[in-house]
């Protein structure tokens, strides 16, 4: 999360910042987010968020975190 007023051009790429496009989460992502937290114990809710929603929109989730990765 970022405050709005703290994105400027010190902070990073304005113009490419404001491409972000923000995703909301459905209750049924967040049940399964909980189901799958009791299987991927290692995997954080963040991460978890962010698989399901990325998968559910056809999307690419780009991370450094080789946990997600693992079977």
């Amino acid at each position: 999360m970022v405050k709005n007023d703290e994105i400027n051009e010190k902070t990073g790429n304005v113009k490419l910042i404001k491409k972000i496009k923000v995703m909301r989460v459905t209750a049924t992502q967040l049940i399964e987010v909980n189901n799958l937290s009791k299987i991927k114990k290692k995997l954080s809710t963040y991460d978890l968020i962010n698989f399901v929603i990325a998968r559910d929109n056809n999307c690419i989730l780009a991370t450094g975190d080789n946990k997600i990765n693992e079977r």
